[in-house]
């Protein structure tokens, strides 16, 4: 155990130590780096936080891997991909859980988030080193690259543009009689071959909805300067009109301000939000068929998580799973949630590496626990899952085993 400690900090004064060098914007680092709260739990809620902590801690089945629970006549077929933090690869696993081929760049590091295109290449936001947005074909050849610091998400238009997260320091912002700083969050929008197109700042469109509470939650929470009020976690570019919002919309995820909003950046306005007092530090909205919305609620300060649909025109929720034993699922950071062609939700619980598939009425039918591990057999945490229809990926695996 003390070994361990010691590992632990060293490897946060070397990761201090290479932002300096490298002049990386250091306020989102403070963020996670400091915490008010010194119990033991909101201890291990820091440290699964940091970005360089890759495996569960205090893994409920630490001796069971794989596939634990698989329903054939009632999940829904298809592969999964997935990508675990500090492998360095995204995975394309079938039902049974055995791995069918990667994509990868190194052997470290993590892909935040990932699109899969047609042609089975990938952009994402890969994490290491350098956080950069990547774009490698199926063979993990890099076709372009853009040097960050790109954080979190990434999406792709139906004109094929890019949009992704990148930070931005703004100092002297006035809050009442006091300036503070900030840390700003920028859409960033890049044309199919990586060149930038526009950036939008989250804070033209989102500072006039934040007040002195939520600085002040925020800072007691996260105490640094600058407050990283509008840490984002998620941009998703809206394919088609619906009642509340037009095609070219982007649905965007605001952990710190417990906000889900839908935002026009060509005028640079918010025209749909929800969230605050009925969700906590969310992650990954989509948008599903009926115009309602999917998203993961983490539930950081009452310490467990659930899956949540609302209903974007009345506000309401109308439908959400929560564990029978409620405080047995619980990631107080990234997760995800994806609703899957017969109706069920497939359930990325990062923290503990797993991934779960619930049918509406909440049982479980295929589950999976990481089967990667780091050099001391600890189980790796899932960034992201992802479900993709049976034979999307045959030919390109005929091509490969041929």
């Amino acid at each position: 155990m003390v070994s361990k400690i010691l590992a632990v900090s060293a490897a946060i004064l070397i990761f201090v130590c290479i932002l300096l060098v490298s002049s990386v914007d250091l306020g989102s680092v403070a963020v996670e780096l400091s915490s008010q709260k010194a119990d033991p739990d909101q201890e291990l809620d820091r440290l699964l936080s940091l970005a360089y902590v890759d495996h569960v801690v205090n893994d409920p089945a630490p001796n069971v891997s794989g596939i634990t629970v698989y329903d054939k006549s009632k999940s829904s077929p298809g592969y999964t991909v997935f990508s675990s933090k500090d492998s360095g690869a995204i995975y394309l696993m079938d039902m049974d859980g055995k791995i069918l081929h990667n994509w990868s760049i190194s052997s470290n590091g993590v892909w935040n988030a990932w699109w899969l295109f047609d042609d089975l290449s990938v952009v994402g936001v890969y994490n290491g080193v350098e956080d950069n947005v990547v774009k490698i074909g199926w063979d993990s050849n890099i076709i372009w690259r853009l040097k960050g610091p790109y954080h979190h998400d990434v999406s792709v238009s139906p004109e094929g543009n890019v949009y992704t997260l990148r930070r931005s320091l703004r100092r002297g912002v006035w809050l009442g009689e006091r300036k503070i700083d900030i840390m700003d969050n920028l859409i960033m929008v890049f044309d199919s071959n990586g060149k930038y197109v526009k950036n939008v700042s989250l804070y033209s469109m989102l500072w006039d909805k934040v007040d002195e509470r939520r600085i002040k939650l925020v800072s007691k929470n996260f105490k640094t300067s600058p407050i990283d009020v509008f840490h984002t976690n998620t941009v998703a570019v809206l394919d088609r009109d619906l009642g509340y919002a037009r095609k070219g919309n982007v649905l965007i995820s605001v952990r710190h301000m417990d906000l889900i909003a839908i935002v026009d950046i060509g005028m640079e306005k918010v025209v749909w939000m929800w969230g605050p007092g009925e969700i906590e530090f969310p992650h990954k909205p989509t948008i599903l068929e009926d115009g309602n919305i999917l998203l993961f609620d983490n539930g950081n300060l009452r310490r467990y998580s659930r899956a949540v649909i609302v209903d974007p025109k009345t506000k309401e929720i109308v439908w959400n799973y929560t564990a029978p034993k409620p405080k047995s699922f619980y990631s107080n950071s990234c997760g995800s949630a994806e609703k899957l062609p017969n109706g069920n939700v497939l359930i990325t619980e990062s923290n503990k590496g797993r991934l779960f598939e619930v049918t509406p009425a909440g049982e479980i039918v295929w589950e999976y626990l990481n089967q990667f591990r780091n050099s001391e057999g600890e189980r790796m945490i899932i960034a992201r899952s992802k479900r993709y229809p049976v034979g999307e990926f045959d030919n390109a695996l005929a091509q490969t085993t041929a």
